[in-house]
């Protein structure tokens, strides 16, 4: 097959278009199999021709010029480009524009579920500043806390790298006007909600949990199975659970707990010792693993890599502020934390031990604000943008003497 003398392309191609001469007997074909990830060179803009590595300049349908030795354009089968893309390579123009359309329908289907979730909270997140750290593992990263209630701090913050957006409450446990709620929302009402069994308990959204206690901040706390989005369902708790004095769960051994004395005093500690005698404990949920002790994160948690939305909690050295934290995660533009990177953002929020909850789907965050309950991060459960879990416990903030019924009731 002759070469162009022009374009040192063979005779029977033309720029933009690769379809096969009436003269030529081989077909032929570009060299795509040696380059698969430029997917047809539509992100390059260029065309491989056969037997060579020569690029060739796509032109557009305007620009379009035959040359000596080029065969005519065939106007059924150009390939024209579409706005802010570049000209497609192949023949088959028509399948190509149809796949170019769906693309874009499907971007602006995603595009459309991000800014609905980044709406919902869109009352509670109006004037809290975003800090942004621009370090990887947070070493530049100072929080600003802004306040939120008496005794309530809240933050929302980001990460470049590795790119993180979570939010954060502080809250003072020695506010005499707050109090930590555990208990489970009572059973709706014309619903059946026999007695579970030892170990188990009903299904509640964050949300829900938060509007049923008038809570003013609220985090899903300690894993349990199975998992799905529907309330009033049995779940089978994994670890400790306390609530209002009541054990409701055992400890599971090498796993941590939040736990909260009848003296107003608050601990992380490890399950294994809370097998015995629990008359002390008013509240407790349990977690996985601790994250942070001392100040210092745990050597057993920098060997797992894996990076999911997280739900942590941590204390302040002595006990008296609470932390709480959710990251976000499984986005493209937050990825979600591994456990080392979560130890990491809880110290540096202030945290001098940690424990880490349960994440991936069930993170939630529920602030009160605005006359209503609204969840502030964005959950996403079944690969769903901004469908909440329902979870087994959950530990919430309030005032012990509300003034009134909130606004939502």
């Amino acid at each position: 097959m002759e070469a162009c003398s022009k374009t040192g392309i063979p005779a029977g191609f033309e720029l933009g278009v690769l379809r096969r001469s009436t003269a030529a007997k081989p077909q032929p074909k570009a060299l795509f199999h040696r380059h698969p990830w430029r997917q047809g060179a539509t992100r390059l803009g260029v065309v491989f021709a056969e037997g060579g590595n020569d690029k060739l300049k796509i032109r557009r349908d305007a620009d379009f010029e035959p040359k000596t030795g080029l065969s005519a354009p065939t106007p059924r089968r150009r390939v024209t480009a579409a706005a802010g893309f570049p000209l497609l390579s192949r023949a088959r123009g028509n399948r190509n524009n149809f796949l170019l359309h769906i693309t874009r329908f499907f971007m602006a289907v995603v595009c459309a579920a991000v800014f609905a979730s980044c709406a919902s909270g869109a009352s509670v997140k109006a004037g809290i500043v975003r800090h942004t750290a621009s370090a990887a593992y947070l070493h530049e990263f100072f929080p600003q806390w802004q306040p939120l209630y008496d005794g309530i701090e809240v933050l929302a913050g980001r990460t470049k790298y590795p790119p993180l957006k979570f939010w954060a409450i502080r809250a003072d446990l020695q506010d005499p006007t707050l109090e930590i709620v555990m208990t489970p929302p009572p059973a709706p009402a014309k619903r059946a909600a026999p007695p579970l069994p030892y170990g188990s308990i009903y299904s509640t959204k964050v949300s829900s949990f938060a509007r049923a206690n008038r809570c003013l901040a609220a985090l899903n706390a300690g894993p349990c199975w199975p998992v799905n989005a529907h309330e009033w369902e049995e779940r089978i708790l994994t670890g400790i659970f306390i609530a209002d004095g009541k054990k409701a769960a055992d400890s599971k051994p090498g796993f941590g707990a939040l736990v909260f004395y009848k003296d107003g005093r608050a601990a992380i500690v490890s399950q294994a010792a809370m097998t015995g005698g629990t008359e002390a404990v008013q509240n407790a949920a349990g977690g996985f693993f601790i994250l942070l002790d001392s100040g210092e994160v745990g050597r057993h948690v920098f060997n797992r890599k894996a990076r999911h939305p997280r739900s942590a909690a941590g204390l302040s050295a002595g006990g008296r502020f609470l932390y709480l934290l959710a990251i976000d995660g499984r986005w493209f533009d937050t990825i979600g934390a591994t456990e080392a990177e979560t130890g990491l953002l809880l110290a540096k929020l202030g945290a001098h031990n940690g424990l880490n909850l349960d994440g991936g789907g069930s993170t939630a965050l529920a602030l009160q604000g605005g006359g209503g309950i609204f969840i502030v991060n964005r959950p996403i459960h079944k690969q769903i943008p901004g469908k909440e879990r329902a979870v087994g416990t959950c530990i919430g903030i309030r005032l012990k003497n509300p003034p009134s019924p909130m606004a939502s009731y």
